[in-house]
């Protein structure tokens, strides 16, 4: 969970979010939610998580009213049922395959937890037919497909085994066809690859109807829905659309409900104060390939297909669980930072979406462009996200120029590269230099975003881009073992290094850098098992390996005449770049996630949840620590003394007390 933030912010372009409350109650993702309604008629939210707790929430006051502890391992689902004394129980299943039944007002758990005889608990449901509750799993083994158990939560005994164990089962559901109560469920068959839309008697555990096909194979999650002609029909996720389909024909009920882009990771059903039908969708991150672009909560009318409102949750993270509470007029979200999110209805749809300028989002890596008598420019990364049509598996990235003053969009360079940073040469020119996978080197206007000159090389495969500050030289590195130097103003190639470690032969460079030293720049290599430097006026190659054989990562940033190089413990080591001695080793518990160099001579450090450190390089002791409340990817030391964050959704630059080291 993210520090809050103490520090002045100065500037900054960050995803949108409309306004909403936070509950933070779990140390690892949420993974359920359940909404328990009292006899008082009060509301409780619940939620489950990966850190194998449960978390029992007063919505309304935002406070945690009990905790549900006795899991080994992950809880993956929870429900609520009512108790046989007309009170509430809670239900929550688990990985390690046991359903445990809890009062929500206080914590305890009710009874001796179900042993379902199998490995994991994935879902749970509970419904109430006549008189009688139900209740229903979806278990499986580490080497089998899943099942359905059908139990009765008074007496705890089974009731029904539903399912062969040749599928995956998800988006349990039931509903009443011709008197019957069905089971329906996706059913994913991992041999065939398919995915189709089943359905169980629940009292006899038989199979009724024919399977349904699901388009194109894919679909992310399902609910039951209540149709305008009477009787239950099901809402299908799939990628950027959601269709209503007929249970017992299998036919597919009106248009869909079309997204801006592919990444609808969840959906749910109320009825608003008036009765009217509505339908909750939700966008965010579901690929593992790229971000979601406009991660937001849509509200619809299933009948008409109407949009009815939209606003934005500011959150890249996956949210695959949501539910409503009171009459209609909060929604609540499952998120996978181990946050809870709520958002009123009447607030959060008047929010502007999708942003000013729809290249919010544009973050970390990010480099400084200065600007005489200015406060410059901040050059962000943009990863395509999925955009229906868009060729999402093309290589390289989209580069964002922005005002550092104002927060304004300069404009997107044109095309997609390897790398982009920031050069000033002898002259105090500054330029953007952008790579290509092809070995293609370009260098840009920042302000106008043309082209100003080009370079061919043969560096097939480099990745990444380091250019000597106030110099014509440039690195090249990535793919093999390589690192090649080349000279813009001459458009030579002056030299390839590459590790001669004879017990590591053929390593790729964790990292490469420029440092400036009182002999003048000097290149400097990082490999997993030392640094090499590289003095281009004499042609020496000096090393170091750390005393205590530490693994070195990609962490590398030169400072005034020492490199800071990151370890595989997440330290920083500081090495002064003449003696090859080690000055410092900077360390907190969190780990270090990037490191810069205040113009004053201070270090700052940062932490992914957001903890700003800052050392005195010269004896390694922490002066201060702040927080700025978001998840850090980068941090970058400007000019003026001030820090500019690349944050998960986008940059921020902050004001930095002026506190000198020693």
């Amino acid at each position: 969970m993210s520090m809050q933030c103490d520090l002045p912010v100065r500037s900054a372009r960050r995803l949108s979010s409309a306004p909403h409350r936070r509950l933070a109650g779990h140390d690892g993702g949420v993974t359920d939610l359940a909404v328990v309604d009292l006899p008082t008629g009060e509301q409780l939210l619940v939620s489950v998580g990966t850190d194998g707790s449960g978390v029992v929430w007063d919505p309304e006051r935002g406070r945690e009213v009990a905790r549900l502890v006795g899991h080994h391992g992950a809880v993956n689902a929870v429900c609520s049922l009512a108790a046989p004394d007309r009170g509430a129980r809670v239900v929550t299943g688990g990985d390690d395959g046991t359903l445990r039944f809890w009062d929500p007002c206080t914590g305890e758990p009710c009874g001796d937890p179900i042993r379902t005889g199998f490995d994991v608990v994935t879902e749970v449901l509970a419904w109430r037919c006549g008189t009688r509750e139900f209740l229903a799993a979806v278990v499986g083994r580490d080497d089998a497909g899943d099942t359905i158990l059908v139990v009765d939560p008074v007496s705890s005994e089974p009731l029904q085994v539903v399912g062969e164990g040749n599928h995956e089962l998800s988006h349990l559901g039931v509903l009443t066809i011709e008197g019957r109560q069905v089971l329906v469920a996706l059913a994913a068959d991992r041999e065939r690859g398919s995915v189709s839309i089943r359905l169980w008697d629940a009292g006899t555990g038989e199979t009724v109807l024919e399977p349904i096909a699901v388009p194109d194979d894919d679909a992310e999650a399902m609910i039951v829905v209540p149709l305008e002609s009477g009787g239950s029909g099901l809402a299908v996720v799939l990628d950027e659309r959601v269709i209503r389909v007929d249970p017992v024909t299998g036919d597919v009920l009106g248009g869909p409900l079309l997204h801006p882009e592919n990444q609808t990771s969840a959906v749910t059903f109320f009825r608003a104060v008036s009765g009217e039908p509505r339908l909750v969708t939700v966008l965010s991150t579901v690929s593992e390939l790229w971000d979601a672009r406009f991660p937001s909560v849509m509200l619809w009318d299933p009948r008409s297909q109407d949009l009815l409102g939209r606003f934005p949750t500011g959150h890249l993270g996956r949210m695959d669980r949501v539910v409503v509470l009171g009459d209609g007029e909060t929604v609540a979200l499952a998120c996978r930072d181990g946050s809870v999110r709520l958002w009123r209805f009447d607030e959060a749809l008047g929010h502007p979406m999708p942003g000013p300028t729809g290249r919010e989002g544009s973050g970390a890596p990010l480099d400084h462009v200065p600007e005489p008598g200015g406060a410059g420019l901040l050059l962000t990364t943009y990863h395509p996200a999925g955009v229906t049509g868009e060729d999402l598996l093309s290589s390289g990235l989209e580069y964002d120029l922005w005002d550092a003053a104002t927060a304004e969009l300069i404009g997107t360079l044109p095309g997609r590269f390897a790398d982009a940073v920031a050069h000033q040469d002898a002259s105090g020119r500054a330029a953007v230099l952008t790579l290509q996978e092809d070995g293609a080197l370009t260098s840009w206007d920042p302000r106008t975003l043309t082209p100003t000159g080009t370079w061919a090389t043969n560096t097939k495969g480099r990745w990444f881009l380091r250019p000597e500050p106030g110099g014509s030289r440039v690195a090249c590195f990535g793919a093999g073992p390589e690192v090649d130097v080349w000279d813009l103003a001459s458009g030579e190639h002056v030299a390839t290094f590459r590790d001669d470690d004879v017990d590591h032969p053929c390593l790729e460079p964790e990292a490469v850098a420029w440092v400036l030293t009182p002999q003048g720049p000097q290149l400097v290599i990082a490999h997993v098992t030392h640094l090499t430097l590289w003095d281009p006026a004499s042609g020496d190659l000096r090393s170091h390996r750390p005393e205590d054989g530490a693994a070195l990562g990609r962490q590398l940033h030169p400072g005034p005449g020492w490199v800071a190089v990151g370890d595989h413990e997440q330290r920083i080591i500081l090495v002064d770049a003449t003696f090859m001695e080690v000055l410092a080793v900077l360390s907190c518990p969190e780990g270090i996630a990037d490191v810069a160099t205040l113009p004053d001579g201070r270090v700052v450090t940062c932490t992914v949840a957001g903890g700003i450190d800052l050392w005195d390089p010269r004896s390694g002791s922490r002066l201060a620590r702040h927080g700025v409340g978001a998840e850090v990817r980068r941090i970058l030391a400007l000019p003026d003394g001030s820090l500019a964050l690349g944050l998960v959704d986008g940059w921020s630059i902050v004001t930095l007390p002026a506190t000198n080291p020693g």
